[in-house]
Parts: structure tokens; sequence; C-alpha cells
């Protein structure tokens, strides 16, 4: 699987993901800051990658689609921290590979995982 990591994260992530056996890279290595949160959807879907971010946007840009792709692994609302957050982040990804790779929109919170299967209604 390829994890495309937001700007709105540490590319600290990007080696969590390589540790896992999975492609990742930092979205300042393929576009520019501040580039609108569509671009990062165009590229992740081009390249068949997993969208990786803080950011609530990308729901509601994910239910505007209908697209069932790609996927989005979106923290919310806790530390975004690698050294914190890393087990919850393994964890998901790697219970939830298939969905993943099917097209879904997980979120991590304080509260547990929740996975939504794309398109959203």
């Amino acid at each position: 699987m390829k994890f495309l990591v937001d700007e709105c994260l540490s590319p600290d992530w990007v080696a969590v993901f390589h540790s896992l056996g999975h492609e990742a890279i930092h979205w300042r290595d393929v576009g520019n800051a501040g580039d609108p949160d569509s671009k990062l959807i165009d590229w992740a879907r081009k390249y068949n990658a997993v969208v990786f971010t803080k950011d609530m946007d990308f729901s509601q840009l994910l239910y505007l689609s209908r697209e069932s792709l790609p996927s989005v692994l979106q923290l919310r609302n806790i530390n975004v921290l690698a050294s914190h957050t890393r087990n919850a982040v393994i964890e998901a990804a790697t219970r939830f590979a298939e969905q993943l790779e099917q097209g879904c929109l997980i979120s991590i919170s304080s509260k547990g995982t929740r996975v939504r299967v794309l398109p959203l209604d």
C-alpha cells in the first residue's frame, strides 16, 4: 500500500509507514505548501495512495466527490506526533488494510477508530 502524508503532519510519519513495509511520501516532496486539499485527493487517486491527514476537510471532499477512492486515514482531535499516536495508526492501517485498498475513511480519535466505506452517504 502507498500512503501520502499531508503537509499538516510531520515527515516522521513516512518512516512509520516504511516500517510496516508500505510506500510513503510526504506532500512536500510531490506538491507545494498550501496546495488545496483537492490536489492531494487528485494525486492520491492518480497514484493509488491513501491520504494520511489530520485535516477534517477531507471527509467533506470525499462526500461531495461520491468517489470510492482514495481512502483517507484521519487523525481526529488527538496528538498527531508519531511518537504519541504511532501504535493506533499502525493498528488501524494493519487491521483495516483490505478496507483501505477498497476505499474507506478511517478516523482515529481518543474514543477509538471508526471506518466508513466509500462512497460516503
